[in-house]
């Protein structure tokens, strides 16, 4: 089992409509679905899987064991959907390339 982000650790509030009803979550690429930012169907999955892949890193690793830590690279994280993700990053695959790409350590 991955990590597991719950709605009280997240630092802004996302809207619960889905606008991808009928396609699953994101669980990895590939995957060409348009990623919503503002919804929490999409931010919290790719939350999820950008966090997992931060904690392979040796890096990361005993900082995501960390509740503080966690919580701060959480923040990190959705700062930077909100903020600075580019509007042409549209797909969920790109946007996950993106995040894992920009992410510095706080």
């Amino acid at each position: 089992m991955g990590i597991r982000v719950k709605s009280e650790d997240l630092k802004y509030v996302y809207s619960e409509h889905t606008t991808n009803n009928s396609i699953s979550k994101f669980i990895g690429k590939p995957d060409k679905t348009i990623f919503y930012r503002n919804e929490a169907g999409e931010v919290v999955p790719m939350l999820e899987k950008v966090l997992e892949y931060l904690k392979t890193s040796k890096k990361t690793y005993k900082q995501l064991s960390d509740r503080k830590s966690y919580k701060m690279y959480l923040h990190v994280l959705e700062d930077m959907i909100r903020k600075d993700l580019p509007r042409k990053k549209q797909r969920r695959e790109e946007v996950f390339d993106w995040l894992r790409d920009n992410f510095s350590s706080p």
